[in-house]
């Protein structure tokens, strides 16, 4: 079972600690209590914690541009549970509405996963980082979102969406 965590706004998890990483391939329109009813992305996320792994599902709520984090009631985990978990997960997302695809993080070089990481709204809350003014002594390029990967995303979707129209057709 997944909690909303309402004191996390963020997740402080460097990349090193992602094992895997899911995320929706569309939005869907959610109603969480006390927030209106609003699309919203969402993302499975697998890091490791200090006792064992643990399993969140973020709602990147793109109205309130803030972000729902859901904890599994277990906390963290030893790793033998983990398949459990993350069928857990995915089977709330989905009933939500959403469809997850497999982001293949574990899979990137480590200066890669830091760019992807660093490029998600799971980091900042979900503000949009490209209006906020740089840092004292940053360049604005370090502010600003890396625009290749969210085309890759967003390519990846639309393969996704194409072939599974495909699909639906012929049945």
């Amino acid at each position: 079972m997944f909690e909303w965590d309402k004191e996390c706004d963020c997740l402080e998890v460097s990349p090193e600690r992602v094992r895997r990483l899911f995320c929706s391939l569309g939005d869907s329109q959610v109603a969480l209590p006390g927030l209106p009813s609003q699309k919203s992305s969402a993302y499975l996320c697998v890091y490791e914690g200090s006792k064992g792994v643990q399993v969140v599902v973020v709602f990147h709520l793109l109205k309130s541009r803030r972000l729902a984090v859901y904890r599994n009631s277990q906390g963290e985990v030893a790793a033998q549970k983990l398949t459990a978990l993350l069928d857990e997960g995915t089977h709330f997302a989905e009933s939500l509405g959403f469809r997850l695809d497999d982001m293949e993080f574990h899979l990137l070089d480590p200066v890669a996963q830091r760019e992807r990481w660093d490029a998600l709204p799971l980091t900042h809350g979900g503000k949009d980082r490209q209006n906020e003014p740089a840092p004292a002594g940053a360049s604005p390029s370090a502010v600003a979102v890396p625009s290749p990967i969210f085309e890759d995303l967003h390519e990846r979707r639309r393969v996704f969406i194409e072939k599974h129209g495909r699909f639906l057709a012929t049945l």
